[in-house]
């Protein structure tokens, strides 16, 4: 499956200058470090969220022991 609307990344025939490689490798660095502090806080959030008895009431009761839940 082609991914049409990324676009393309180019690179010139002698390879990229250093000082270009430099701020590629911040730039990479700092997403991984964004993405872990979003990683982070989603989880917190996730883990202190009450989980409504109407979904639970829902889901399968092999899921719910499973998850370790009580229902209400």
């Amino acid at each position: 499956e082609e991914k049409w609307w990324l676009p393309n990344p180019k690179v010139p025939p002698k390879g990229l200058s250093v000082d270009a490689r430099k701020r590629l490798q911040q730039c990479r660095d700092c997403t991984n470090q964004i993405l872990k502090a979003a990683l982070a806080i989603n989880s917190n959030v996730l883990a202190e969220m009450e989980i409504p008895n109407a979904y639970l009431e829902t889901l399968p009761k092999v899921w719910v022991s499973m998850l370790g839940l009580q229902m209400l």
